[in-house]
């Protein structure tokens, strides 16, 4: 299994956004493991090049770069336990739930 890839694009990292991925930080690494993952967050309003070279034009939105395919999550990431499973999964049906 390769190492999961996402960004989170935003406008201004505040408290809220830090606790929203301190949560979601939580949640991945019981889901998949500490180690398994990785989570750039870029504010658009400091590199907004970065949103530009990954066709991110709304904030919040959260970018599965690996696996493959893609898969950009536009909105807050308030609810780590939904989100996990859609970025988490590989697009096989789970079993085990």
């Amino acid at each position: 299994m390769s190492i999961l890839q996402l960004s989170l694009f935003v406008a201004g990292a505040n408290d809220e956004i830090r606790q929203q991925v301190a949560n979601l930080g939580q949640a991945m690494d019981a889901e998949v493991g500490p180690g398994n993952w990785t989570l750039e967050v870029v504010d658009v309003l400091e590199e907004p090049e970065k949103a530009l070279q990954s066709d991110v034009f709304a904030t919040p939105t959260l970018v599965r770069i690996v696996p493959l395919p893609i898969l950009k999550l536009l909105g807050g990431i308030a609810q780590s336990e939904k989100i996990l499973s859609i970025i988490a999964s590989d697009g096989k049906p789970n079993q085990s739930r």
